[in-house]
This record gives C-alpha cells, structure tokens and sequence, in this order.
C-alpha cells in the first residue's frame, strides 16, 4: 500500500459564534420583546437558524426568527409576569457545521411580597417635639409604636421634628457648625411582628419620603436596615439613598456595615438639580443585598417600579466565621437618616415605611 507524503488541508474553517445577547429583565406588564443575535463567523449561515424557547409549563409564550439587517431577530410574545425563559438559537453553516447561541430573559412578577409591616405617618396622630435623641411613644393608624431617635457625630444638630396628620413625619435638622452631623430615626419591625430572619428570609424593606431641603455638599440622606442602635454604628448594616456630591451633583450611595467598618459607595450622577422624593427599597438576604432609588412619590406596586439607580450594598463575598448565617441577630431596626458637615438645613418628610417579604429575585 502506497500512503500519500502529505493530506489535502480541510477546505473548513472554525464556524465560530458572534457574541451573545445581554440578558433581559422585562419590568411587570411587558408582554413582548426582540433579542438580535449576530451570525456565527468563519462560514456563511445556510438556510434560517432554528429557535427554541424554553419557557414555564402552561406558558403562552411563543419565539419566532427572521433577518433583520446583518441580525438574525427573535421575536418572543405572550410573555407574562413572573416567568423566565432562555431562548436558543441554532445555525447550520453551508459546510454543515452547527454553532449555538443563547439569551436569559425574564419579566418581573406583579407581587412585592406579602405585606408584613406597614407605618404610614401620614395617618399619625399628630405629635410634637421628636428632634431631640430619645424614645417616643406615638401612634400611627391606631397603634402605638417606639420611634427611637438618636446621633453619632459630636456635633449634634438642633432638630425639629413632628407628626402631622396627612402628611407624615416633618425632620427639620439644622446645624450650627461645619463638622460632621448625622441624626436617625428608627423603628423596631421586630417588635410588631417577630425577628425577620434575615439570614434565610428574602426581604424587601422600602420606604417613601419627600427631600424638602439637601443643597449643600455632603449632604445625605438614606433609608438604612440594621441589627441594632444606632443602626449607623450596627453591623449588619444596608442601606441606601442620596448624596450631594457637589454643585449640581446629586448622586445615589449605598451603604453596608460588617464586623468592622462602614462602606459607602457612590453611583456617578443621577440628578442635576435638587431630588424632590426619594422612594428607596433594599432588598435583602443576609448580606446579599441591592439597593434601588427614585424620586417616585407612591408606594412602589410591582418589582420594578424603582428605576432610577440600583446598586450592590451587601458584601462581596462570604467568607470566614464573622459571616456565618448567624451574624443577623433577633432583633431588626429600620432607620432614616439625615447627615451632613457644614453650617446647613437638611428637611425631609417621612411619607412611611413598609417590609415585605419577598418573591425569588435574580441579584
């Protein structure tokens, strides 16, 4: 037998996937969508690429393809609140290789949870004389709760504050002095409803307030849940709000305290000009957690409402004993508060605060 000195090189070349797609997180009610997916290189597509979507039994759900420029588009309709589906596409080259292509698209669910704590001020009893650090006994909608109101910095600033039917909690807090002042106004949800396992429970906890005066740098105010108080000084901390970086610079911050120190984290800028709300939700498991921000002024009705800035509060990753699932305690707080380190006025009013809990998210 008479071998040959050399082969005939393959007249193939590699049929190689064009990058995929980003994923998509529909907001609640959005009941269609198109994903563009580029065409594999290295040979030229033969005939048109096979979709499958992959959706929830007893989804209505359906995906189509065509070309749309140099893009093979799919179409997806009937998609509906609260399912997920991952679509698949398939292209055959002329040489009859096979490359593949997927994309993760999911629509929000219209629930926010069950509803298990909900203070709204605006249906307080009226009540003056809450700016100085203390514990008050007041009454919202009929029942009695502890309002815990205290401060950290040196410089304590003089605050007036009052509960006024129909419009909510009114925090006035000035400061004579241009070094670094905080006050916070905390409620116990755990003294209403029990401990919220924050370890193991997901959580959404948000809460709705107007923003009357914050012009000065360094101003901040942001809506914190914490193990203990002042919540600012507690570990677990997370929260999230807003913080005047400078003229015309308003930006989102998160926050997140653990065994040691505070971490706070700046988006870049989200307004121009003074923020008039701030409708602020975390939304928590353990340290896992996300923040998201908006000047909307009602209660958020479904997982997506808060649209304006989201962030990362909770830690990077959980390692070691100081995170094992224990590091929440029994006891939870809710915490506005208003911060700032010049001669200023900071006003807010404190629409209310409510904690579900919550449906399965992806973080």
């Amino acid at each position: 037998m008479v071998f040959p000195t050399s082969w005939p090189a393959s007249s193939l070349t590699d049929f190689v996937p064009g990058t995929a797609p980003a994923a998509q997180e529909l907001a609640t009610g959005v009941t269609s969508t198109t994903i563009d997916f580029p065409p594999p290189t290295g040979d030229t597509v033969s005939g048109t690429p096979t979709v499958t979507l992959r959706k929830p039994t007893g989804s209505a759900a359906s995906a189509s393809i065509a070309l749309s420029g140099s893009n093979w588009r799919v179409s997806l309709s009937s998609l509906a609140d609260g399912e997920a589906y991952t679509v698949e596409v398939e292209f055959t080259s002329t040489g009859g290789q096979k490359a593949n292509q997927s994309c993760f698209v999911s629509v929000a669910a219209t629930t926010l949870g069950t509803l298990l704590y909900d203070v709204d001020f605006t249906k307080a009893t009226n009540q003056s004389g809450l700016g100085p650090d203390g514990t008050y006994s007041i009454v919202v909608d009929g029942v009695t709760y502890s309002l815990v109101v205290t401060h950290t910095n040196a410089n304590n600033p003089t605050v007036t504050a009052d509960l006024v039917n129909g419009t909510g909690l009114v925090i006035s807090a000035v400061s004579s002095s241009a070094t670094a002042w905080n006050k916070m106004y905390s409620l116990s949800p755990s003294a209403k409803i029990g401990d919220l396992k924050p370890d193991s429970n997901m959580l959404r906890c948000v809460c709705l307030m107007e923003i009357t005066t914050m012009n000065q740098t360094a101003d901040q105010v942001t809506f914190e849940v914490g193990d203990g108080l002042p919540v600012s000084a507690a570990y677990p901390m997370l929260g999230g709000g807003y913080y005047k970086q400078g003229a015309n610079d308003w930006r989102a911050r998160w926050i997140r305290r653990n065994t040691s120190s505070t971490t706070g984290t700046l988006g870049g800028t989200l307004y121009t000009t003074q923020p008039t709300a701030l409708r602020a939700e975390i939304y928590t498991w353990g340290m896992l957690a996300r923040g998201f921000v908006d000047q909307g002024t009602t209660w958020p009705t479904s997982t997506w409402s808060i649209t304006d800035a989201q962030g990362f509060t909770g830690q990077d990753a959980l390692t070691g004993v100081a995170y094992a699932p224990t590091y929440w305690n029994s006891t939870q707080y809710a915490c506005v508060t208003l911060a700032g380190s010049t001669v200023e006025t900071l006003a807010v009013v404190v629409k209310g605060i409510r904690i579900y809990s919550a449906p399965p998210r992806r973080l």
